[in-house]
């Protein structure tokens, strides 16, 4: 029998999101994931602009709790962790690493534009606990509670 350690996307979503609620830094879930089985939808969100590759979130530093003394833009595309454990319990052993999801190249290009932005950055971040870590990176000493 084999027993799947999942974490999943929504799971890390969740918990960068009330990370950011308790650190009192404002952000934006841009969510990209409607489905609809409606092509005239389709249609309208194309003829509306809708282009793939946007980043799941938006994070605003304000001035007062940034590192570098001005306000910042950060763009996170929240991806699995890049290895998830997958432990299989017939043999007793600790299991193995299995890879995960990856950026699209619209993601990729998205990312690589908005980094020539100045005061905006983009990253790719695998789990909940990196996308943390990427933003505390621009927070003040004082603002890390």
């Amino acid at each position: 029998m084999t027993t799947v350690l999942k974490t999943t996307e929504h799971n890390e979503a969740v918990t960068f999101s009330q990370t950011l609620d308790v650190l009192g830094i404002p952000h934006w879930h841009l969510s990209q994931e409607l489905w609809t089985p409606s092509w005239g939808q389709k249609i309208k969100q194309k003829q509306e602009g809708f282009k793939k590759g946007l980043s799941d979130y938006l994070v605003y530093i304000p001035k007062e709790k940034s590192c570098v003394d001005r306000a910042l833009l950060v763009f996170i595309e929240l991806k699995k962790p890049k290895k998830q454990l997958r432990r299989k319990s017939t043999r007793g052993d600790a299991g193995e690493f299995v890879s995960q999801s990856d950026p699209t190249m619209e993601q990729i290009e998205f990312i690589n534009k908005i980094n020539k932005v100045k005061d905006v950055q983009g990253f790719v971040c695998y789990g909940s606990v990196e996308a943390i870590e990427v933003v505390r990176k621009f927070l003040i000493q004082n603002n890390i509670s």
